[in-house]
């Protein structure tokens, strides 16, 4: 599927007109169209804002992968795989590892 295409699939799943669209990411509805139809192709960081505004990955606009979603961050992954006591075992590691530091900002060897 090309870039267009993809850009237009994102639109109309998310119930959004071009209008809004170009005004959410500071471009033209002219620029949004032009992009859709693959008559241009947007600048760089025209791309970096669609890809933050869709939550979606530069990799699946630019049809190197069908996974539309980035890469979870590391608190996502933390979030979405760890269970509650999980979660309060490594906030009790990390103080342990805190409360090891010296003022100066070194660690103490444990």
């Amino acid at each position: 599927m090309e870039f267009g295409n993809r850009l237009r699939k994102l639109r109309n799943q998310n119930g959004l007109s071009q209008k809004e669209v170009a005004i959410a990411i500071s471009v033209s509805v002219n620029a949004i169209s032009q992009y859709e139809t693959n008559k241009r192709f947007p600048e760089p960081d025209v791309l970096v804002r669609l890809c933050k505004y869709y939550k979606i990955s530069a990799d699946y606009l630019l049809g190197l992968t069908e996974q539309q979603r980035s890469p979870q961050t590391t608190g996502e992954v933390l979030e979405n795989t760890l269970s509650r006591e999980q979660h309060v075992i490594l906030d009790e590691l990390i103080k342990m590892l805190n409360k090891e530091e010296n003022i100066d900002g070194k660690h103490k060897d444990i």
